[in-house]
């Protein structure tokens, strides 16, 4: 009974592991390609409790959901993991995707009731759940138990990086602050809008006023700065409050200089709109640069391939000629030994001739020395031997 106690708790740990796992993974699958890009900076440098460690960048930089969860379960652990994974959503304004994944990890199983929602307005059928359709109220409790700098990303334009400004939001359901997007849009192709943050194409005359949001940013700005004013930059000549930007000159200045005749022929506009126009035109030229990275890393990857391809073929050539020269080197060793075999006996004929010519020249040789001794011997007869058969001497040479 116990062995069946113990195996089915082993079970249902396995089932829960498998759970987890499955969880975090759909919930990374529903961010977009930018979303995840910057889920991931932030669980680079999240703020973990003692004794964790961050996933190194270089891991996290080309992990696709699936990888991505591995290292989470890896690294932290289902419970922790889980917990990060929420946070970290929270932080990238995906917070219904966080309630969402706390919801479906809820070990009571219970479901949460859900809060009344006010009725829904025309052309809000399909908008996506987010920060702008969020309860400010909800938001600003939820903010108190919340990082000072979690807090604040969930009041920031994700054009210009600083505090939503008469935010709207687009057909896909992003938010940002009026002017930058129109900004953007302007800057933009025309006829070819698409979100800054989705890249999903969206309509100018759609876009619609984000009064939540606009009340929870001021709602974190006083809970960022209670009771504490910004200190204001006055004008040194007039003493007067800092307020426009002299785009001529590219300076601050107060009223009264704006009506001098210095200031006068020049370009003159608020400093916050002067602000929100020039973050704008700078996040186009990021979207560009950006563009242009994507293409560069486009090109670099296919140059990376046509190099791979490349070395494959030259590997292949290789491989080729070697086995062409084990071929040849197969036969030239299959001829050899007949040839070295006909070598031999030639070379052996050649020392018979040889040896048969030198002993007929001895032969020759030895009847020459013979016949020379006769002469001597001739030679030195008198003259009554000598001139006997002479004749016949001679006609014998």
């Amino acid at each position: 009974m116990q062995q069946r106690l113990a195996a089915q708790r082993a079970e249902e740990g396995d089932a829960m592991e498998k759970a987890v796992s499955d969880c975090l993974h759909d919930i990374l699958e529903e961010l977009t390609k930018d979303e995840l890009k910057k889920f991931k900076l932030k669980l680079n440098k999240f703020k973990l409790k003692r004794d964790y460690d961050n996933i190194p960048m270089g891991k996290l930089e080309d992990a696709s959901p699936v990888d991505m969860t591995q290292s989470l379960l890896s690294y932290y652990g289902e419970d922790y993991g889980a917990e990060v994974t929420v946070d970290v959503l929270k932080s990238i304004n995906r917070r219904d995707l966080a309630e969402k994944l706390s919801e479906t990890l809820r070990p009571d199983g219970l479901t949460p009731v859900p809060e009344p929602q006010q009725s829904p307005k025309p052309g809000d059928k399909d908008r996506p759940k987010g920060r702008e359709n969020e309860n400010p109220e909800r938001a600003t409790a939820t903010a108190s138990e919340t990082p000072e700098w979690e807090v604040k990303d969930e009041a920031t334009c994700p054009i210009c990086l600083d505090y939503f400004s008469d935010p709207v939001t687009v057909d896909c359901g992003h938010s940002s602050c009026e002017i930058c997007i129109t900004t953007y849009c302007e800057k933009s192709e025309e006829g070819n809008h698409g979100c800054p943050i989705c890249r999903s194409k969206m309509e100018k005359v759609n876009f619609r006023p984000n009064w939540q949001l606009a009340s929870l940013v001021e709602k974190v700005k006083c809970r960022l700065k209670p009771g504490k004013e910004e200190k204001e930059n006055l004008c040194e000549r007039h003493k007067e409050k800092l307020s426009l930007f002299c785009e001529d000159d590219g300076e601050f200045i107060c009223v009264e200089c704006d009506k001098s005749a210095l200031h006068k022929a020049h370009t003159v506009v608020l400093i916050k709109e002067a602000v929100q126009k020039y973050k704008g035109q700078i996040c186009v030229h990021l979207n560009n640069l950006n563009k242009k990275k994507e293409e560069l890393l486009g090109i670099k990857l296919n140059e990376e391939r046509q190099s791979q391809k490349h070395q494959e073929e030259t590997e292949s050539v290789r491989k080729k000629i070697m086995s062409e020269f084990e071929e040849l080197e197969k036969i030239l060793q299959e001829q050899r030994q007949p040839l070295l075999a006909q070598l031999e006996e030639l070379n052996k004929d050649i020392v018979k001739r040889e040896n048969e010519n030198v002993t007929k020249l001895f032969k020759e040789i030895s009847f020459l020395s013979n016949l020379i001794k006769e002469l001597k011997e001739k030679w030195q007869q008198p003259a009554s031997e000598f001139l006997q058969d002479i004749r016949s001497t001679l006609n014998s040479w």
